[in-house]
């Protein structure tokens, strides 16, 4: 009898651990995906915002040397995903619907950043300052017609 009272209790155990760790398992979701250019070269070092735009909680991932990133165990919801990279335009993708046990795959091929003429003009001086080289009104005039 006391042996029985043991393998009821021991079973009530094991079915209790077991539901609960299955639950965990399968209640969060993830985004993964590679960023390249234009060209399919892959870009490292790209910044990935996950916000979940119901509680705004943010989760921030890079990309490895092969460009790709990975941002696991979030709950389930609407997200908004930033992606950003030096010299890269930022995207963004509104109301990214995430659900449980789903990882959701998001590629981006980023288009270089459309500097303007100012800014060009602002970056050559600034450069040309730093380095000490003396720009002409020659070459100033090239840079402001373009």
């Amino acid at each position: 009898m006391r042996r029985i009272k043991w393998l009821l209790l021991l079973s009530c155990v094991v079915a209790v651990a077991g539901s609960t760790a299955f639950g965990q398992a399968v209640s969060v979701g993830a985004f993964e995906g590679a960023i390249t250019d234009p060209s399919g070269a892959v870009i490292a070092g790209a910044t990935i915002t996950a916000t979940n735009k119901a509680t705004s909680a943010k989760r921030v991932a890079a990309t490895d040397s092969g460009g790709y990133y990975r941002i696991a165990g979030l709950n389930p919801g609407v997200y908004r995903i930033k992606i950003e990279s030096k010299n890269f335009a930022t995207q963004i993708n509104e109301d990214v619907t995430l659900n449980v046990g789903i990882t959701l795959t998001i590629r981006s091929k980023r288009s270089l950043a459309r500097v303007s003429r100012s800014e060009a003009l602002g970056q050559f001086r600034v450069g040309a300052e730093r380095f000490g080289k003396i720009y002409s009104r020659f070459s100033l005039r090239l840079l402001s017609q373009l």
